[in-house]
């Protein structure tokens, strides 16, 4: 059993036959069978976080954590790819990056952070609480 199936099962009570309904799915039109599933009413928006959190063992994101947090002088073009895909660029010292997001499988800024060379700490959030610490932030 794989990672994702066995957290499916054990931490987030999705049946056998809904798995089996979403891997068919998943099997005939492509797509990641978690987003299938919250698709198909078995997981909702919220799951999301805490199962890759789960699965790719990364930290929850808390934005009590960052209480004190205050935006540095990040280069303006990762600050606007980064924000065009929901992601929060916390904390730059060097090569190591720390950042937020709601989805942590987005191709396209996996892809971005290696072509820069990027060593990232990432943290998993939902939407609510993401959008809730950027709203603080600009306030």
């Amino acid at each position: 059993m794989s990672k994702l199936t066995n957290a499916l099962i054990n931490h987030f009570n999705v049946s056998q036959l809904d798995l089996d309904k979403g891997e068919t799915y998943q099997n005939r039109n492509g797509g990641r069978l978690e987003i299938i599933l919250v698709n198909m009413g078995c997981l909702t928006e919220d799951d999301l976080a805490p199962l890759y959190c789960d699965v790719l063992e990364y930290p929850l994101f808390d934005s009590s954590q960052w209480n004190e947090w205050k935006p540095d002088k990040f280069p303006l073009e990762d600050l606007s790819f980064l924000k065009s895909k929901n992601w929060v660029l916390l904390q730059v010292i060097e090569n190591s990056w720390v950042l937020a997001c709601k989805d942590p499988l987005d191709l396209d800024v996996i892809q971005y952070l290696q072509k820069r060379d990027v060593e990232a700490k990432i943290y998993v959030g939902t939407e609510s609480e993401l959008q809730s610490f950027i709203f603080e932030i600009q306030a």
